[in-house]
């Protein structure tokens, strides 16, 4: 079919480079990707950078950045070239990704209006991006850099006799890396379940929303707020799962919750009627954690922080795999 001049629709390519406050962990499998997105009800695509090529003889092949997406070889933010990302892992090739490209095609007689709507629409995009990426592979529950014996503030220096730039106290600054493990590095499937999400402007669900926040009381090590958090967050989905309950075997759910009012009474009334739950100790893990860090008021260690929220991911995966 031949299209008339006249009749045909002139497009015009938007691109967008987003830049993440902290780097995404990638495993192999999503460097060089193109995914679909939409943001504010405009449809593109999100395309991640690439891994060097690597060839046997490499001496450091860490050394060598991301390869950018094809389209956007040699483009430069004030006056630099775009720091993409860097490979971490030889030769598995985990890489961290700053940056990823954003690309629209777009009828010029839209252009202006679309540009708007994804302009509107895009810190929310993010943030739900970030919401997502953070609950489906738990890459930020821990820090990833740790310093210690920083002077904050304090920029103290000299230029030495090859005027060169030295510091002028003893570098005793001790820096603690923590890796990122395999299993939490994004995947591909998982990318592809994150941009199906925020396309269609989901919500963390109320639980989720609560257990996000106890990941990133973990990460800032206020172990008692993650305890808490992450233990409202069973006590919601337990609520839901016996009002799901109710509602299929004609029961009046506010009778029923009333004769179980906290979340170790909500725990016993799952067990009762047979809800789904992990095979672990939940009372040990979370309700007794919890109970001794609201009505105790007792300081709440790392390792057991961990075992609360580890426990209702294993609680929440199991009730709501949806996350929404």
């Amino acid at each position: 079919m031949t299209i008339e001049p006249s009749l045909a629709t002139s497009t015009r390519t938007v691109y967008g480079i987003v830049g993440f406050e902290e780097a995404i962990a990638c495993a192999r499998d999503v460097l060089g990707h193109r995914e679909v997105i939409s943001i504010g009800g405009v449809e593109g695509t999100i395309e991640f950078p690439s891994l060097p090529y690597w060839s046997p003889t490499d001496s450091d092949p860490l050394h060598m950045p991301l390869v950018s997406p094809e389209t956007a070889k040699g483009w430069k933010l004030g006056g630099e070239p775009v720091c993409w990302g860097r490979p971490t892992s030889y030769p598995a090739g985990y890489a961290s990704v700053s940056c990823v490209l954003l690309e629209f095609v777009i009828p010029d007689s839209e252009l202006r209006a679309a540009a708007n709507q994804i302009r509107d629409a895009f810190m929310q995009w993010r943030s739900m991006f970030n919401d997502f990426l953070e609950l489906i592979t738990k890459q930020r529950r821990t820090r990833a850099v740790e310093v210690t014996g920083e002077v904050s503030g304090l920029h103290l220096f000299y230029w030495d006799v090859d005027g060169k730039h030295a510091w002028a106290y003893d570098d005793n600054i001790h820096v603690t890396i923590t890796s990122t493990g395999g299993d939490t590095y994004l995947k591909l499937a998982q990318l592809k379940q994150i941009c199906r999400l925020c396309s269609s402007n989901a919500q963390p669900s109320l639980e989720y929303s609560l257990q996000l926040d106890a990941y990133r009381a973990l990460r800032a090590a206020d172990y008692r707020k993650a305890v808490i958090d992450s233990a409202t967050a069973a006590e919601v989905v337990l609520t839901k799962a016996i009002v799901k309950w109710c509602n299929e075997n004609g029961k009046d759910s506010e009778e029923v919750l009333k004769q179980k009012k906290t979340l170790g009474g909500r725990l016993k009334l799952a067990r009762k009627h047979v809800i789904p739950l992990p095979s672990i100790d939940l009372y040990k893990l979370v309700v007794e954690p919890r109970n001794d860090a609201v009505h105790e008021g007792k300081a709440t260690i790392k390792g057991t922080a961990t075992q609360a929220v580890d426990a209702v991911d294993d609680l929440l995966a199991l009730l709501n795999p949806s996350r929404s």
